[in-house]
């Protein structure tokens, strides 16, 4: 009998239906096929062989797609994703809300694993649905089942095609003789849609239509997971622990069924903690664990529960269908799973002839010849030579073809992904894991992992600059190969990447890795090469330097290898080797850390002397032992030299390499920090922007090179004060800091604590507090207090503090890290002399003046302790010292000699040109300036302020500072006209180069105006500060340290002129009231700040007679002082003699004996009786009372003086009552 075919289909009248894309109304009739037993076509039902899951997570987007597609006429959906992660429950999710919508819909279900299950499948659904001829011997089940549901009287419909994997099951010929594919039994009929589940993502497409009906379907979201965690477990009591569970399973759902199906199974033995700690112990243990086969309804039963055995069907369905995508598979296994680079999987070349040694000598042993990575590279290299004989284009072309259509593969059994560059590839980490599980089981484990070594040996590049983004990629999946061990074939592969990742860590400053990785492979290297070969020696320099940056006094230990090393490279190779200038060159540098610039200099010298022989001026390595000589130049402070030296080097970079090239940038950057070193500002900053204008087009992403730039250019502004042109630089850097290294790496943290002094020298008080404390918190926890990074950061801190009057908490800090210092250093420690240096200052800022000094003698007397210049040298306190508090002149004449010392030891060293001799001369004059020797200070101003003159001229920011300090010894020498011309130069210059509403400009016109008032020029300073207080205000918050200083001196100014001016009284005291209240904003009401300024005003109010004023000032000012500071405090003290001499003034005789009374009594407590104050103070009593009774005296006989009333009169009773009973 022939098969039945759309003809035989018996219908009434003009039937519409569709077959494939045909839409036919038939208007003819047929012959009727022969007579079958009429049955009853049942009413339209749902073929679900699952029952709704009551665990099930709905994930809303996807559930919304489906119903999107499928409610089109014909509509066609495809879930694709990998195995387990919940497309057939969602189908079955899907297929039970359709029957419940669509009542009178029919809903079928067919496993599509094979072309069996599908026929099988369709078999099933023409029984249910009771299809005529279906029980003919030939009956043509696909062709009835595709012509009953094209048929619209039959209703609506929706197919689902489970586990649809396989393309050849619906688009390979079948068993049969004439029978068709079977996707072209699939109906696009307008009253059905199709819903398919599958792992092929190029399958879906082709089955459903088009890729934008492919729906893919991933992980669930942190939250579903964790939900679904939740509903196979109950409620969770750690719902972190869960949280971290379902993380470490990729939130995959059918790896949490089975981790819940365990945990289940072995309660109460077994917890999410313990399932957590096992999984995470190795993936050993992991894949263990994800091997059990965990009880599930809702799985077709041919599927395992498990998601290994899931995955590994996938895996040997690629092995057979393409078994270079298999092997590229197996090699990405091994990456990190994240950001593979496309041109570590695929590399240029697959063979490096350095290679042919390690062949040659690896025949001998049976043992290697049968490796397979060296099949691997015999048959590599065997490509490579037959690559050379044909066109390497087509072979190229060839080679990139396969690669692709391996990754196609993978990416359609969504095993691996793609970012949006199309150049990475990332994996699930279980994908990852159950690869190797598949590798372990077919005995190929340890061949891939040595094949990943080898890709990643053959990718890295050169260890330079110019490569750091390509090192940057690699870097975490070389990590990995770096901890695996290498079979001797492999060893040169893995020693590269070695030495390149060393590389890549030292650049970033993270010398502690990269020297334990040296320590690793060198003795590898040199027990398979010899110690003498040539790499060898190459990482034993690399080492040397390495015990430097990690610790500086080992700077004699490194110069030991580095000896070493050269001597046999003179012995082996030649004395003007490449490699052996190379080492000439770091020890050269050795020498330069030591100080030892004769030696260093020689040494670069003979090299570039050699090196120009050999490969010319121009070359790269000659141009770059040009700019190491410069900065040798430089450590010695010969600027000039070192600025004609770098010119040459770039000017000759710029010709040969080009102006972009990273070297010709790299050593623009050089000149730029010769021209800071010269102060000349400007032109570092401008040819810095030069650099990093043309660094953009060089990357995508910002390289380290860019980064420094930066860095130097926010230094040049911080140089200049220029602040609020370095802080949003300092901002930008840490944030591609803290994006590329992260927020806890110690270069992010150094420029944070940059951006925070910068935060702060705008006054942004707040933000640089909060940096400064988060800085301090990581320093302290991967350093420990002690540390030299993380103490910096406390002295930081400490002066934020005291400059914001917050002396506790500036103490505490100081007090816990010199506690910390003390017990981890040495007493001559830098650091913690260092310490008690800014302890010293905060002590001083907040007139404790007797331990400011204590502390500051203490410092001295270290210092001449270990009198050794270089370790005076080596401390690096002179600039704060030279400020430093002492109750004794002998202690500054002892501060003075140790400066002029290091004068001398600078002069002699450097020259007097050298910035060391002239930070020496400059503190050397601080001191003098606090002896009051301001002739000798002047002296040593001039020479200073000369040398700047001739070397930059006058408008340099440098010299304008040399020439503010020459100006204020000028004016306390008396020379007002030198210091005035001095001044208004400085306030033009800034004024021109950076506008009046400046800082800078700012600054300098408060020096002038103080200048012109203490000359007598009160209102030619009224005027200039009547502009300096709204300058400063639009800069700073209202009464923040700036303005409230401004307002201070103007108010004093308004006093002095109401002094000549009475009409301006008035105005001076409203001034003062303004000025106190103003203070109070930016220190609080009761801060020394405040007490203090009350003090001087009262003092200036009571000069100009206003008694009432001065009085209310000064008590507020006396009682402020003894909250702060305590009534026994010096301030506390003189305070109730000044506020007493107010009230005699004043009239108020009683209450200032009372208080000239406690004057005395005061003093005589604290400094004792036969102290000075204390003589001074009950002399000035006595001659009180004595005024006091002979005004008594004098009104003796007039009998209508007012003896009971009278201010004198009771005062000098109430002297008389005292003294008598201190006498009795």
């Amino acid at each position: 009998m022939e098969p039945i075919s759309v003809r035989d289909i018996k219908a009434d009248g003009n039937a519409r239906i569709h077959v494939g894309n045909s839409s036919v109304t038939h208007v003819h009739h047929y012959a009727e096929a022969p007579e079958e037993q009429p049955e009853t076509p049942p009413a339209p039902f749902s073929l679900i062989p699952f029952s709704r899951d009551p665990d099930f997570i709905a994930r809303s987007e996807i559930l919304d797609q489906i119903a999107t597609h499928c409610s089109q006429p014909a509509g066609r959906a495809a879930l694709v994703g990998l195995g387990g992660v919940g497309k057939s429950q969602l189908a079955i999710e899907y297929s039970h809300q359709t029957a419940e919508k669509q009542n009178g819909a029919w809903v079928f279900w067919v496993h599509a694993g094979t072309r069996a299950r599908v026929e099988e499948g369709f078999r099933a659904i023409a029984d249910a649905v009771k299809l005529p001829g279906r029980h003919k011997p030939k009956a043509d089940i696909p062709q009835l089942l595709s012509t009953w549901l094209s048929y619209e009287s039959n209703g609506k419909w929706l197919l689902i095609l489970d586990s649809a994997d396989d393309a050849d099951v619906f688009y390979g010929a079948g068993n049969g003789s004439g029978q068709l594919p079977l996707a072209s039994y699939l109906p696009q009929s307008p009253n059905g849609s199709i819903l398919l589940t599958s792992r092929d993502h190029s399958f879906a497409a082709r089955l459903t239509g088009n890729f934008k009906s492919v729906i893919k379907v991933g992980p669930m979201k942190p939250d579903e997971a964790l939900s679904f965690l939740e509903k196979k477990l109950g409620v969770l009591s750690q719902p972190a622990v869960g949280a971290e569970l379902v993380s470490a399973l990729d939130c995959i759902p059918l790896a949490i069924n089975q981790a819940a199906s365990y945990i289940q199974a072995r309660a109460p033995r077994s917890t999410i903690q313990k399932y957590l700690a096992e999984f995470q112990e190795s993936e050993k243990k992991s894949a263990k664990l994800l091997a059990h086969d965990a009880a599930e309804l809702r799985r077709d039963g041919s599927s395992s529960n498990a998601i290994m055995k899931t995955w590994q069907i996938s895996f040997d369905h690629i092995r057979s269908k393409k078994p270079s995508a298999a092997d590229l598979l197996a090699v990405m296994s091994f990456f990190d799973n994240q950001s593979i680079p496309e041109f570590a999987l695929n590399p240029e070349k697959e063979y490096d002839s350095d290679c042919d040694s390690d062949l040659e000598s690896n025949w001998d042993s049976e043992e290697l010849a049968n490796q397979a990575t060296m099949r691997s590279l015999v048959e590599a290299k065997q490509r490579q030579e037959n690559s050379e004989s044909e066109d390497e284009d087509d072979w190229s072309s060839e080679a990139g073809n396969d690669f692709e259509e391996d990754i196609a593969l993978l990416r359609d059994y969504c095993l691996i992904s793609v970012r949006e560059s199309g150049t990475y590839f990332e994996m699930h980490r279980l994908v990852q894991l159950a690869t190797k599980k598949w590798l372990v089981a077919s005995k190929r484990h340890e061949e891939f992992k040595q094949r990943f070594i080898t890709r990643l040996g053959l990718s890295v590049p050169t260890p330079d600059a110019s490569n750091e983004i390509q090192l940057r990629d690699l870097f975490t999946h070389s990590q990995i190969a770096i901890g695996f061990s290498p079979n001797k074939t492999n060893l040169r592969f893995w020693f590269h990447l070695c030495c390149a990742i060393s590389w890549y860590l030292t650049y970033f400053g993270q010398s502690h890795e990269a020297k334990a990785i040296l320590d690793k492979a060198l003795p590898a290297w040199g027990a398979r090469k010899g110690e003498e070969h040539y790499e060898y020696l190459i990482c034993q320099v690399r080492m040397a330097n390495l015990l430097v940056d990690i610790d500086a006094s080992q700077v004699k230990e490194a110069e030991s290898i580095l000896l070493k090393v050269l001597d046999v490279q003179k012995r082996v190779f030649a004395t003007d080797a490449s490699d052996t200038l190379s080492t000439m060159m770091w020890l050269a540098d050795n020498y330069l850390q030591q100080e030892r610039f004769s030696e260093a200099e020689q040494l670069q010298l003979y090299a570039i002397e050699k090196q120009t022989a050999a490969t010319g001026l121009e070359h790269s390595k000659t141009l770059s032992y040009m700019s190491s000589l410069a900065s040798t130049y430089s450590h010695q402070s010969r600027n000039e030299e070192a600025e004609l030296l770098e010119r040459q080097v770039l000017e000759i970079s710029k010709r040969v390499l080009g102006p972009t090239h990273h070297e010709t940038l790299a050593r623009m950057t050089y000149l730029a920090a010769v021209y800071s070193d010269l102060s000349k500002y400007e032109e570092a900053a401008e040819l810095q922007l030069q650099v990093l204008e043309l660094r953009p087009a060089l990357h995508e992403i910002e390289d380290q090179n860019s980064i420094k730039a930066k860095i130097h250019l926010a230094e040049i502004y911080d140089s200049q004060s220029l602040y609020e042109r370095s802080l949003p630089i300092y901002e930008e850097v840490v944030q591609t800091l803290t994006a590329k290294l992260g927020e806890d790496h110690e270069q992010t943290l150094d420029i944070c604590l940059k951006l925070a002094s910068a935060f702060k020298l705008l006054g942004n008080y707040e933000q640089s507090e909060v940096l400064m404390l988060r800085v301090l918190e990581k320093l302290e926890s991967r350093f420990g207090l002690a540390h030299e990074k993380t103490s910096h950061c406390v002295w930081k801190l400490a002066k934020l503090y005291s400059f914001r009057r917050r002396f506790k908490e500036s103490k505490k800090l100081l007090l816990g890290l010199l506690s910390a210092q003390k017990a981890a250093l040495e007493p001559h420690d830098s650091n913690l002399v260092n310490t008690m240096v800014v302890l010293g200052t905060v002590y001083e800022c907040e007139l404790l003046t007797e331990k400011s000094s204590e502390i500051n003698v203490q410092v001295l007397a270290l210092c001449e302790e270990k009198s050794d210049l270089e370790y005076l040298d080596g401390l690096g306190i002179w600039n704060i010292m030279a400020f430093a508090h002492f109750n004794d002149a002998k202690h500054y004449l002892v501060l003075a000699g140790i400066l002029e010392r290091l004068m001398n030891f600078y002069t002699a060293k450097y020259g007097s040109n050298s910035s060391f001799a002239i930070e020496s001369i400059s503190n050397l004059a601080t001191v003098k300036e606090l002896l009051e020797l301001w002739d000798e200070a002047a002296e040593l101003r001039f020479q200073l302020l000369q040398s700047f003159e001739s070397r930059l001229g006058t408008r340099n920011a440098e010299t304008l500072r040399r020439m503010a300090y020459l100006a204020r010894a000028r004016k306390h020498q008396g020379r007002f006209g030198e210091a005035k011309s001095l001044q208004s130069h400085i306030m033009n210059v800034h004024v021109e180069q950076l506008g009046a509403g400046h800082k800078k400009s700012l600054d300098a016109m408060q020096e002038l105006a103080r200048t012109l008032c203490e000359s007598g020029d009160l209102m030619g300073a009224e005027l200039l500060y009547r502009k300096i207080l709204p300058g400063f205000e639009a800069l700073y918050a209202r009464g923040s340290f700036y303005p409230a200083v401004a307002a201070q001196e103007l108010a004093h100014l308004v006093a002095e002129q109401a002094m000549i001016d009475p009409s301006r009284e008035d105005e001076a005291v409203k001034l003062y009231q303004e000025t106190i209240e103003y203070t109070g904003l930016e220190h609080g009401e009761d801060t020394l700040d405040v007490v203090r300024y009350s003090r001087e005003a009262s003092w200036k109010l009571a000069k100009m007679e206003l008694y009432e004023e001065a009085a209310r000032m000064a008590e507020a000012a006396w009682r402020g002082y003894t909250r702060i500071a305590g009534p026994d405090n010096d301030d506390t003290i003189l305070c109730i003699g000044f506020l007493a001499d107010i009230l005699d003034s004043k009239g108020d005789y009683v209450r200032a004996m009372e208080l000239q009374g406690e004057f005395a009594a005061a003093s005589q407590r604290i400094y004792g009786p036969q102290h000075d104050n204390t003589m001074r103070a009950r002399e000035r009593y006595d001659d009180w009372v004595g005024e006091l009774e002979e005004h008594v005296q004098e009104h003796a006989e007039e009998a209508d003086h007012p003896f009971e009333t009278c201010e004198a009169c009771l005062a000098s009773k109430i002297a008389q009552d005292k003294r008598r009973k201190s006498t009795s």
